[in-house]
């Protein structure tokens, strides 16, 4: 394209030409004038140089039309016309044909996609979910974009910059961990303690096999020391679900909605400017061809008569020449008439003249209209096949984000639901735990309680005995008082171990009380481990009342004083503490401490805070 600089320079020169040709012939016609109006010359003379005078007049007519038509194919500004036709597109909001399409952000889009493939967590993405679903998606959309972009003169910017939050938000999801992946090392605990819990109870029963009830109850202890250090893992297992839920479905789907939010906004701009430039080029469409349809109509009216002026013109300049000649041959008779005759030619050349170069001005200007129309047109086509482009591709990532965020969205809830699954699987482990721990306190509190009962009649038949001495003055009466007191302090040390076994066991039906809620709201139906403990008590209560019954038939004989302080020694012994440990300096066997849940706990051997009285047979 041509500088302003020398279509303006061209333009002068052209003009002056056309003044030259145009002045050429206006002295022609002068000095035709002046030759038959002249003297010093003969008719034939004045006839040879008018004629001569009126060819060339001819030829210069003939140049200046040439001049015109050759002005006429000069290119013109075609600033006037966009006032006059009124047009709403400026030449910046046009699409210019040399731009070329920009689809580097495009390429950097489908960069950002490859990249979640890259990403460490991937590989846990399975195929065909809706992660894996929106990243096809995202590619498929790259290409077909790519695709529609590539024949247009558009930047893919505009698109590529919306869907990057959700890209964002895409690589987070694929990073977070899988709910059974935050809790496994918790289960790995539970399983090895519930291992531990198992191989005791295995112990134990071979004890009461063996007929061992020290180590029976020793394992007792041990077992629960092994369940309740199970209870503080169950709580660690429900804090990380919870914070996992929050991290891994709370936050992504709140700004899931943002960003939904934000991308629908950004697509409903694009598309509305996308559809008002639309309705403007199809405005500036339709104002130009009437216009230009208006114009064509000028046009052809004003060529028609400018024909029939050219003819007009030809055949008064023939007329007139035959006059001249006429007028020529009768020189003397006709010389006044034939100097009208030069006036009148002189001034329908010039008339022609003005209107000849009025209708050249007037032709390039049709013409010049024509080719801006032309252009123009080529142009508002081209911006309107980029803005039906645009709207194509805006459709296409308008579909890839909605779906885009309703498979993150479906991906979210999937979350959700393994967690909600993990917990209830959680629950029945801890319902399984609550249970075994439950129901070893109660079997051994039982057991404690029983044998409470038995010290009861003990100490009320040692009474008996002590009275029915005292009133014989028995020497034995200081025996069986000395016996009294000791079974008294036996079973204080049992009613106390009896209050520990009740305290913990309160204790966990309180901690448990959250797994009851929320398995009795899951709608699961289970036996809860407090009825079942009291349904096997009073079996075994029914089958002791069997058991004594059949041994009041068969009678026992009392044992003797001796026999009675014998295992009175015994089961004093058994409740003294131990020393303690010189290796480590740990604390003696029996003492008491307090475990991670805040309830007392018993050393590695199982012993309780106060040492069990040996059962009286």
């Amino acid at each position: 394209m041509s500088s302003p600089s020398k279509n303006l320079a061209a333009a002068r020169k052209e003009a002056d030409i056309q003044f030259a040709l145009r002045r050429s012939c206006e002295d022609i016609t002068e000095a035709a004038r002046r030759t038959i109006r002249g003297s010093h010359l003969t008719t034939a003379k004045k006839r040879a140089e008018f004629r001569d005078l009126c060819k060339s007049l001819d030829d210069r007519l003939r140049e200046f039309v040439e001049q015109c038509e050759a002005k006429e194919r000069q290119q013109g500004s075609f600033a006037a016309f966009w006032d006059t036709c009124g047009l709403q597109l400026t030449t910046k909001e046009l699409i210019n044909p040399d731009k070329r399409c920009n689809l580097e952000p495009l390429g950097k889009f489908q960069d950002s996609v490859n990249t979640l493939r890259k990403l460490k967590k991937y590989a846990t993405v399975r195929a065909g979910s809706p992660l894996a679903e929106f990243i096809d998606q995202a590619l498929k959309a790259v290409d077909k974009s790519r695709t529609i972009l590539s024949e247009t003169n558009l930047d893919s910017t505009v698109w590529c910059e919306i869907p990057k939050l959700l890209l964002s938000l895409v690589g987070e999801c694929i990073d977070h961990d899988q709910a059974n992946e935050v809790v496994e090392e918790h289960h790995e605990q539970l399983k090895r303690l519930t291992f531990a819990a198992d191989e005791c109870a295995q112990q134990q029963q071979q004890a009461v096999i063996d007929g061992d009830m020290k180590q029976t109850e020793v394992l007792y202890f041990k077992r629960i020391s092994i369940q309740e250090s199970m209870v503080e893992l169950f709580n660690q297992i429900y804090n990380t679900l919870d914070q996992y839920h929050a991290d891994a479905f709370v936050q992504p789907m709140k700004k899931v909605h943002e960003v939904h939010s934000k991308s629908s906004n950004d697509i409903s701009r694009v598309m509305k400017v996308n559809e008002a430039l639309k309705q403007r080029v199809t405005q500036d469409i339709r104002t130009l061809q009437e216009n230009q349809l208006s114009l064509r109509n000028d046009h052809n009216d004003a060529h028609a008569q400018f024909a029939r002026f050219m003819d007009e013109c030809g055949k008064s300049l023939e007329t007139n020449q035959k006059q001249q000649d006429q007028c020529l041959a009768a020189i003397e008779e006709l010389e006044k008439r034939l100097g009208v005759l030069g006036e009148e030619r002189h001034r329908i050349v010039s008339v022609q003249l003005d209107t000849i170069e009025k209708e050249k001005r007037r032709v390039v200007d049709y013409n010049h209209f024509n080719a801006f129309v032309q252009q123009h047109t080529n142009s508002l086509q081209l911006t309107m096949q980029n803005a039906e482009a645009a709207e194509e591709v805006t459709d296409i990532f308008d579909e890839v984000l909605c779906s885009g965020c309703n498979l993150v969205e479906q991906h979210l809830k999937g979350v959700d639901k393994a967690t909600d699954k993990e917990r209830n699987n959680t629950h029945d482990e801890r319902l399984k735990h609550f249970r075994g721990l439950y129901l070893t306190l109660g079997d051994l509190q039982y057991k404690k309680e029983r044998n409470l009962e038995e010290l009861d009649k003990k100490i009320s038949q040692v009474h008996i005995q002590q009275e029915m001495a005292m009133e014989t003055f028995n020497p034995k009466a200081k025996e069986y008082s000395q016996m009294k007191k000791e079974l008294i302090k036996v079973r204080e040390e049992m009613e106390s171990q009896i209050d520990l076994l009740s305290q913990k066991a309160t204790l966990h039906i309180e901690a448990f009380k959250p797994t009851e809620v929320a398995l009795v709201e899951s709608g699961r139906h289970f036996v809860h481990p407090v009825q079942e403990l009291h349904d096997l008590n009073r079996n075994r209560q029914q089958k002791l009342l069997e058991y004594h019954n059949l041994m009041s038939t068969e009678g026992a004989q009392e044992p003797a004083v001796e026999t009675e302080m014998q295992a009175i020694e015994s089961m004093r012994a058994q409740i003294q503490p131990r020393k303690p440990r010189s290796s480590h300096g740990a604390p003696p066997l029996g003492s008491k401490r307090v475990g991670s849940s805040g309830s007392p706990t018993f050393d590695d051997d199982g012993s309780s805070p106060v040492r069990a009285a040996g059962r009286l047979a």
